[in-house]
């Protein structure tokens, strides 16, 4: 059998390296279970699938510009009880977006219109939508 050196580098000439990071780790546990060589061979390739898939997910939020990581779950809809939970919501489900709607998010400095838009972004980047998230710091005239 090739040693592990040697399929790890022949994984990295052809570009799988989310294999190669967990290789090592799944030839122990299919030693250890007894794993058939298929059931060794599927999880090698959900490995590297799910590696592909955290990479390109990064890459997108990059792309995006969100300043931070924001999300509905920690937000405190207590916070502006003028600021309509089940709309905002609404909005996170991504659903305009099909309907082919634009949605622009205005208002006074501190009344939570930021968390909505890279919490919405963060969901529907995973698919093949692409967000960018900006600030205006002056006013329209």
């Amino acid at each position: 059998m090739a040693d592990l050196h040697q399929l790890e580098n022949k994984m990295r000439m052809i570009k799988l390296s989310g294999m190669v990071e967990t290789v090592s780790m799944r030839l122990d546990q299919a030693q250890k279970e007894g794993l058939a060589f298929s059931q060794f061979l599927e999880m090698l390739l959900e490995d590297e699938v799910q590696h592909r898939a955290n990479k390109r997910l990064a890459t997108r939020l990059i792309r995006a510009r969100f300043e931070e990581e924001k999300n509905l779950e920690g937000f405190d809809f207590n916070f502006n009880p003028k600021l309509p939970a089940a709309y905002i919501r609404e909005l996170a489900t991504c659903q305009f977006i099909e309907r082919k709607e634009s949605v622009i998010l205005c208002g006074p400095v501190g009344v939570g219109k930021d968390p909505p838009v890279p919490g919405s972004g963060a969901v529907s980047l995973p698919g093949r939508l692409q967000w960018s998230f900006y600030e205006n710091q002056s006013s329209f005239v």
